[in-house]
């Protein structure tokens, strides 16, 4: 019985070190590093495949500071990001307000990008999170 105490305990130790190793904290550093200063285009959105000829695009800087395009209007604002996989979008980016002839798309778009609490990268892919469900990718 004793033995067996001693297994389980040794397991849960080894499941908490495992799950906040140091080595995740760099990786996602690094991912995080990967994920600046490009220009990420949508490709999928609500889980559904994206295609647009312009626009719905975001760039994260090394300066905590992002841009984003819908199909005629532009974002600018700060965020913050974090080694667990956090996100955070300074509430409320800059925008422009012209008209658009798809302005549903754009203003979800818009509404999509302020809502992001997380982040993930897979190969060169930038996926987005809204209350733990995949919201967005970009590539």
């Amino acid at each position: 019985m004793r033995n067996l105490k001693f297994a389980i305990l040794t397991v849960a130790v080894a499941a908490m070190v495992a799950g906040c190793c140091p080595c995740r904290k760099l990786k996602n550093r690094q991912a995080a590093k990967d994920m600046m200063g490009i220009e990420w285009k949508m490709i999928q959105y609500q889980g559904k495949g994206f295609e647009s000829r312009e626009g719905y695009t975001i760039t994260f800087d090394t300066e905590n500071t992002f841009t984003g395009a819908g199909n005629c209007n532009r974002m600018k604002g700060k965020y913050v990001v974090k080694d667990d996989g956090t996100l955070k979008i300074d509430m409320p980016p800059i925008s422009t307000r012209m008209m658009c002839p798809d302005q549903e798309m754009e203003n979800e778009f818009f509404k999509m990008i302020q809502a992001v609490e997380s982040w993930q990268m897979d190969g060169k892919l930038l996926m987005l999170f809204s209350h733990g469900e995949l919201v967005a990718v970009f590539n």
